[in-house]
């Protein structure tokens, strides 16, 4: 005899068909009946319903032996696991990540246990060029695998100035140098310049400047320096040397320092400007002048 009912039917074992209790399921893509296993208890009358999702059969109630029992038949896994991976953290630039970051893979496979290698939940807290990992999974419909590459970053780059000695006098000369430096993702873009030039070509006072860095990850840092230029009688006489021809005028210019007469500097410096020492030379030693006599 045959009772079936969406895609199942089941015989019961008796004189008619002489066959032992069978289950069977139709597969709804293929439409072929396959067997999948012996019916546990002999049932006439009974109701088989194709379960939802998933090719599962339930058989209840009926007459026979199974009258008051249930039974479930389910169809062969003919398909892998599905992974699915997830990765959660501080997105920042170019696929770099700027925080802590959180691994993990949700495994789904409705048809049959997987056996999972690889797939604990994992936390990346430092910083990295690139580590992979890989979830795989086996279960009775076979076998996948998903990979996921995690770049950390979180480290701010670096901003140097070097050589800044901190104090200068306008006869000296400034040399400091700037660098950036970034130690996993590198230095993406920066402002570091270095600073160089006669200390008299700087402001007399307090200078500053800064620079900034970005590295690949996007992380952005910055420094600053800072130095004094001033003015004494020493180094505004080193410059009178230097800039003016004639030594006699150089002396006479040197001693007018040395003993204060600053308004006798002013009048000898003019009446030399344009013939023992350049009109842009004079113009710069009266404003060192100024600076001296006004600090």
């Amino acid at each position: 005899r045959l009772a079936a009912k969406r895609g199942f039917r089941g015989y019961e074992n008796n004189s008619d068909t002489g066959l032992p209790p069978l289950a069977s399921w139709m597969g709804r893509p293929t439409g072929v009946w396959t067997t999948t296993a012996g019916m546990v208890n002999r049932r006439w009358a009974h109701t088989a319903t194709l379960l939802s999702g998933i090719e599962r059969v339930l058989v209840a109630g009926g007459g026979g032996g199974g009258m008051g029992q249930s039974e479930l038949y389910t169809t062969p896994d003919k398909t892998p696991p599905v992974i699915v991976p997830r990765v959660s953290g501080t997105i920042g630039a170019n696929g770099w990540f700027t925080s802590n970051v959180t691994v993990s893979f949700a495994v789904n496979d409705p048809e049959s246990t997987p056996t999972l290698t690889g797939c604990d939940n994992a936390t990346v807290s430092s910083d990295t060029n690139g580590i992979t990992f890989t979830c795989s999974a086996t279960s009775a419909g076979g076998a996948e695998s998903q990979s996921v590459t995690v770049k950390r970053d979180a480290t701010k780059p670096v901003v140097t100035y070097a050589g800044n000695a901190g104090s200068y006098t306008v006869d000296q000369t400034i040399e400091i140098t700037c660098s950036a430096s970034d130690a996993t993702s590198g230095v993406a873009s920066t402002t570091c310049a270095n600073i160089s030039g006669a200390a008299y070509s700087f402001n007399v006072g307090t200078n500053s400047y800064s620079a900034t860095a970005t590295d690949n990850a996007g992380n952005i840092n910055s420094s600053t320096t800072n130095f004094t230029v001033n003015v004494t009688q020493a180094s505004l006489s080193a410059l009178v040397k230097r800039f003016v021809s004639n030594v006699g005028v150089a002396n006479s210019l040197c001693v007018k320092i040395e003993h204060g007469s600053y308004d006798a500097f002013r009048n000898e410096l003019s009446a030399q400007s344009g013939k023992k020492i350049t009109e842009a030379n004079a113009a710069l030693l009266r404003r060192l002048l100024d600076a001296l006599v006004q600090p």
